[in-house]
């Protein structure tokens, strides 16, 4: 099925000068737009035309842009030359306004002086017309009201048309024909229900732009108004109260009226725009015909619009087939089956619409299709036993994203839908929009591969959940909303969010779409696009989404998760450069980060606490060197994002103990996120000493009052110490959220690369902390690799050694930390092969701790870092260093985090991962102000706690 031609159009405004020309003023459906000049002014780009006009002695001048016909013949080339079911090839409308005495020149004159004569009827001269409100989509049956004496002529003509009379079953479905007596009856009709055609002479018109007037009511969508005979620009015009979008005026004798009329809707039911319908039938009538529209309203009787309808309202009431229906009463279960039946034939039925038996009669079918199944999930839905919350495992919800054609594109010969099918690229230039919702999977959804399910009810809210989907690209425009709230029910599908979306230059695009709770990031999907220069259809998919990332498998547990402040999510361009996405309450927006320079800030960082750890600079000089630094990061996302986005991060920057989650979406593309530095600096003039610095401390013990407006260095400016910093690596495989680790009781595995006084002490406070026998020292004949895909593995793994990524001899290559145990070395291949071997961890999933040299820290040549290693193996969290750190740190870092998720917090409950995180850096920095303890990394879910059976 031909779906579409594109959606072209012209508007010129006439006007008048004192010195007798006509000046034209022009804009088109590219958003182009040219102004008449000012009378009496020159102007460059103007070129003036004498135009004849018949029954006038003189020609009359025309003053009109001279890009006016490049633009025309734009429009005409963006026109297929031909279209199934027309006789003149598809035209561009003309739309023209102006005052009433150059309407009856008539226009036509002035096209042909400025767009030449048109023997090839590409143009077709509108009357420009105010639309009115958007009209409900439109949907069978065609609803046609005749008023009067002339009204019940054409509903006996329309009655006869073979597109009505030939299927007498089908007829209600078809059409629906209603007489009424006079313009009263029209607007007590109107009143009550939608109008697609009325029918009505010249006199009625007038008394029902006066009752409407008086009487505000809906527009017809499309209103014929039948005249006397002569030129139908000589009627006068129905005005602007007259309650229709478009009108259509008829003059000549009434048997040659009826005639057009019915070729009239003979052109509808062939999905012609009006503009075209018009084309196809005044040529060789002997009856007279002008329109009135405006852009949209020729669209208002397309057949295409409606199967439009029948395919979206199909694929919403599919999300209802395994995502909430439950299984009704014994005596009602064949009808599950009859619903699916109906859904699969609606959608299956091919439309043409060249032929009334395959377009029109077989809509009309679908449309009883779809009613039938309307009715079917009503008594489903009815038959279905209250406050059931038992989840069967058949019945899953899942991500549905999908795109439809809303531009000016031509779909592809052999497209029977209005959504793009995976084998079909996009066209340059065109709209889109992105289809969003959670419920049963959709036959035309763009996501592929494994997708975790939504499940069918929530068992801890019957009122559903408040959802957000986003949408970020750099390579296609977001025309709207880049955030949009979405209600996920206990049972069913969510309801259908959109995004308009606009291609640009052919080749390859893409959007991420996000979905939150809480400004927590559920699932993220990449939609990959290959855009062309027009749709065409490909052997293998062209347009897919995969999904990157998701926080759960079943969403059980939405309502547990605490609210994240703010998300951010990271992902890595093909230039190098960083695409961050930035999530808050409902704003969100894409910051762009050069690669080179955020590698480099990381670098820096990096340097400046090796220095502090080697003590080549003192604590106070490495807090004044990252702030610095952790600035310039803050700064790079504050510059780049709209105001509203820049609103929220002031509000954190002024806030504390709140929850930044940051995901990776590639694993590798490491930030310093914990020292992002977002209080102003003081003022520093170059070759100064350092500006004073605080630590979180007064003289006397207590908590510093530093706030941002100080503009002082205090340790509570970074992130990493006055909030809770969540870091997730991508992984579409995730556990259910918030994890817990489940224990019998606490215990510890340590594989040591060093033994010395610090280590021997760690292992001592952890006896201390978790009991003796729980606590073991991997021994020079074990194995690591053994212990850590051994089911019975303990809740923590401490691994304490040197990391080396140079070639030296004797050593494995590649990144490796030194083990005293039999293995010799902790490969991250080694990890990745054991998984491949013995599969993924099953819980418990153990919190490791890599207490080593640059342990976290990616390097450039590292396809398969520990991070990525442990993530794919299904550790619950990871802790890693970002330099060098000594045993000693590395100790006490360890034993104060455990001792938090272990001991009672300041609340009475051992506390979670993040916080205790942010126990154990405080710590060691404001405690005993040792800069050092920005050294450490964690990433992992910060609700994770340890779980006791």
């Amino acid at each position: 099925m031909e779906l579409e031609v594109p959606r072209v159009w012209l508007r010129l405004t006439l006007d008048l000068q004192p010195d007798g020309q006509i000046s034209v003023g022009a804009a088109d459906s590219r958003g182009r737009v040219v102004v008449a000049p000012q009378p009496r002014r020159r102007a460059y780009g103007w070129e003036t035309t004498m135009a004849d006009v018949a029954g006038r002695p003189f020609a009359v001048p025309v003053r009109w842009p001279a890009v006016l016909p490049g633009w025309y013949e734009d429009l005409v080339n963006a026109l297929p030359g031909t279209r199934t079911g027309l006789r003149l090839a598809p035209a561009v409308p003309v739309f023209v306004s102006g005052p009433r005495q150059l309407l009856t020149l008539p226009p036509e004159a002035v096209l042909d002086a400025v767009l030449g004569r048109d023997p090839g009827h590409r143009w077709i001269l509108i009357e420009d017309r105010a639309s009115g409100a958007e009209s409900p989509p439109f949907d069978l049956p065609l609803v046609i009201v005749g008023v009067g004496d002339r009204g019940a002529d054409v509903l006996r003509a329309a009655q006869e048309s073979p597109w009505i009379s030939d299927d007498h079953d089908l007829q209600p479905h078809l059409a629906d024909l209603i007489w009424v007596d006079d313009a009263t009856g029209v607007a007590d009709l109107l009143a009550r229900r939608d109008i697609d055609l009325l029918v009505l002479d010249a006199f009625d018109a007038a008394e029902l732009a006066g009752a409407a007037t008086a009487r505000p009511t809906r527009q017809a969508r499309v209103a014929i108004v039948l005249g006397s005979s002569g030129p139908p620009e000589l009627m006068p015009p129905v005005g602007d109260t007259f309650p229709a979008r478009s009108v259509f005026t008829v003059t000549g004798a009434p048997g040659d009226q009826d005639r057009l009329v019915t070729s009239l809707l003979r052109a509808v039911s062939h999905d012609l725009p009006l503009h075209d319908a018009l084309g196809e039938i005044r040529n060789g009538s002997p009856a007279g015909i002008r329109l009135s529209a405006s852009p949209d309203s020729l669209h208002d009787l397309r057949l295409s619009s409606a199967w439009a309808g029948i395919d979206e309202k199909a694929m919403t009431m599919s999300g209802f087939v395994g995502a909430g229906v439950v299984e009704p009463p014994g005596d009602l279960q064949p009808l599950t089956g009859d619903l699916v039946a109906n859904l699969q034939e609606a959608r299956r039925l091919e439309v043409d619409f060249a032929r009334e038996s395959h377009g029109l009669h077989v809509l009309a079918e679908a449309r009883l299709r779809l009613g039938s199944a309307e009715q079917t999930l009503t008594a489903l839905r009815q038959a279905a036993p209250a406050g059931r919350t038992d989840r069967p495992a058949d019945r899953v919800r899942v991500v549905n994203l999908a795109l439809k054609r809303r531009g000016e594109q031509v779909a592809p010969q052999g497209t029977g839908s209005v959504f793009v099918e995976r084998v079909c690229s996009l066209a340059a230039g065109e709209r889109y929009q992105l289809d969003v919702q959670v419920g049963a999977n959709w036959p035309v959804s763009l996501v592929t591969g494994e997708q975790p399910a939504v499940d069918l009810l929530l068992p801890d809210d019957r009122d559903g959940h408040e959802l957000h989907a986003t949408v970020f690209s750099d390579t296609v425009d977001i025309l709207g909303p880049a955030v949009v709230a979405m209600r996920l029910p206990p049972s069913g599908p969510s309801e259908t969010v959109t995004f308009a979306l606009a291609t640009r230059a052919h080749g390859p695009a893409w959007a991420r779409v996000g979905l939150y709770h809480r400004d927590h990031l559920l699932q993220t999907y990449r939609l990959e696009m290959l855009v062309e220069e027009s749709e065409r259809r490909h052997p293998v998919p062209v347009v897919h989404a995969v999904l990157q990332h998701s926080a759960t498998w079943d969403w059980t547990n939405l309502d547990t998760l605490k609210p994240r402040a703010l998300s951010l999510i990271v992902n890595h361009a093909p230039s190098g450069d960083h695409r961050l996405f930035v999530k808050s309450d409902d704003v969100a927006a894409a910051v762009p980060l050069r690669g080179q320079r955020a590698q480099a800030a990381t670098d820096t960082m990096r340097e400046i606490l090796s220095d502090a750890v080697d003590e080549r600079i003192t604590s106070p000089v490495a807090l004044w060197r990252i702030a610095t630094q952790g600035r310039s990061l803050f700064q790079a996302i504050f510059n780049r994002v709209d105001p509203a986005v820049a609103e929220a991060l002031r509000r954190m920057r002024a806030g504390k103990d709140l929850t930044i989650q940051i995901v990776r979406a590639d694993v590798d593309e490491a930030l310093p996120w914990t020292l992002v530095y977002d209080w102003p600096l003081p003022d520093h003039r170059y070759g100064q000493p350092p500006p004073p610095v605080c630590f979180g401390r007064t003289d006397d013990g207590q908590q510093c009052d530093h706030a941002p407006g100080d503009r002082q260095i205090c340790v509570y400016g970074l992130w990493g110490i006055r909030h809770h910093v969540e870091e997730l690596l991508a992984d579409p495989r995730v556990a259910d959220m918030p994890p817990s680790i489940t224990i019998t009781d606490p215990g510890a595995l340590v594989a040591l690369g060093v033994d010395d006084e610090a280590t021997g002490s760690m292992l001592g406070r952890l006896s201390q902390l978790l009991n003796p026998r729980n606590v073991r020292r991997l021994g020079a004949e074990e194995h690591l690799l053994d212990n850590l895909f051994d089911p019975a593995r303990p809740a923590v793994v401490i691994v304490l050694g040197h990391h080396e990524t140079r070639d030296i001899n004797d050593q494995p290559q590649g990144s490796r930390i030194a083990l005293l145990s039999a293995d010799g070395w902790l490969q991250p291949d080694r990890i990745t092969d054991r998984r491949a071997d013995d599969g993924e961890w099953q819980p418990p999933h153990s919190l490791v701790m890599l207490l080593s040299c640059r342990s976290a820290a990616a390097g450039p040549t590292e396809l398969t870092s520990f991070l990525s290693a442990l993530n794919g193996a299904r550790a619950g969290a990871i802790v890693g260093t970002e330099c060098d750190v000594y045993s000693d740190l590395a100790a006490d870092f360890a034993t104060t985090l455990l001792t938090a998720m272990n001991g009672p917090g300041p609340d009475g409950h051992p506390q979670a991962f993040a916080q205790a995180v942010r126990v154990a850096r405080r710590n060691i920095v404001i405690d005993k102000e040792d800069i050092r303890g920005l050294a450490f990394d964690a990433f992992g879910p910060a609700d994770l706690v340890f779980a006791r059976r």
